[in-house]
């Protein structure tokens, strides 16, 4: 009777650590697979045109530490008509531009040429730039690109 408790205790033991290791190689499979907890969202949710078939994101977290500048607002041009920003090339290497809007409030990496689809509300789209470091510059929204460009030509 003895030897069958036994028995059954080294059974248990064997089944719980077979499920333990199960459990751990689903994990390993998901992480691997790239299971992802953010939904993404569309180029129509956006209110642009997607960035990610010219520009990936680059997965730095921003360092608030790394301190940026703004962009030079006489350098980018945004025609309103046809929703074209036109950005310059930054200087630093692996510099990226990144677009902000409501719906992606993070920022979405765009190229130095970009298209906007739909109609945008200027004062809340922002134009903005991350460095290798992770340091994130200032935002400048469309509005302010506007009203520069308005002043230049007068």
């Amino acid at each position: 009777m003895a030897s069958l408790a036994i028995h059954n205790l080294h059974f248990l033991e064997g089944s719980m650590m077979l499920t333990r290791m199960r459990s751990l190689v689903l994990i390993g499979i998901a992480g691997v697979a790239g299971c992802n907890s953010e939904p993404q969202s569309n180029a129509t949710d956006r209110g642009h045109a997607d960035a990610h078939s010219e520009s990936q994101p680059s997965g730095r977290t921003p360092n608030p530490r790394v301190r940026v500048g703004r962009p030079e607002v006489s350098m980018v041009k945004y025609d309103q008509v046809t929703g074209k920003l036109s950005l310059y090339e930054l200087q630093e290497n692996g510099a990226r531009w990144m677009v902000s809007t409501p719906n992606e409030p993070n920022g979405v990496p765009v190229p130095r040429v970009y298209q906007f689809k739909g109609k945008l509300d200027p004062r809340q789209v922002s134009v903005f730039f991350t460095v290798p470091s992770g340091g994130v510059s200032g935002q400048l929204t469309l509005q302010e690109i506007l009203d520069a460009q308005k002043t230049t030509a007068q």
